[in-house]
């Protein structure tokens, strides 16, 4: 404890020959964000599958687990809720947390399971569950018109097919 400070300034400094700063929370989740990571407890929890938050590239069917038939049948039938990644269609930067509700056609068809501001590109980015019943193509959901209200202001949503920040992961490999 009597070194802390001491190894904190020089922690500061040495970095600063590298270019380093300070980053805290909110600014780890909004490059999570950008990233399309997913938060556990806020996007996905125990209650959601993988097919749900569109991470089917992640199951694998030739393999046994315990839930395996669940995921067929849930393939089989066709999943009503999913998890997709919104960017606010707006030059504004609204406050995006979680919890906001999401429309299509004028209608409320979800809400955001969390949000906020990329701070590599400057948007606002959110992850919003949608239940569209009959719906049930991830593709048929893409290509669906969404907006946002924040605090009683409209704006529209852009559904993301891919990160905004390195989709192709070229940065995380080296």
């Amino acid at each position: 404890n009597e070194n802390a400070a001491d190894i904190f300034r020089m922690l500061v400094n040495k970095g600063a020959d590298y270019n380093l700063g300070f980053v805290g929370h909110l600014c780890v989740d909004g490059c999570r964000l950008e990233k399309g990571y997913l938060h556990w407890g806020h996007d996905i929890g125990p209650d959601d599958s993988p097919l749900q938050a569109g991470l089917d590239f992640s199951v694998r069917f030739n393999k046994d687990y315990i839930g395996k038939q669940a995921l067929i049948e849930q393939k089989e039938k066709g999943i009503q809720r999913h998890l997709l990644q919104f960017v606010v269609e707006s030059d504004s930067q609204p406050l995006l947390l979680h919890d906001e509700p999401v429309y299509s056609g004028g209608v409320i068809v979800g809400r955001t399971t969390s949000g906020g501001l990329g701070f590599r590109t400057g948007l606002s980015l959110c992850n919003g569950v949608v239940d569209i019943g009959h719906i049930c193509a991830r593709d048929e959901l893409q290509n669906r018109q969404y907006s946002i209200n924040v605090a009683g202001e409209h704006f529209d949503l852009q559904v993301l097919k891919s990160p905004v920040y390195d989709p192709e992961n070229r940065r995380m490999r080296g």
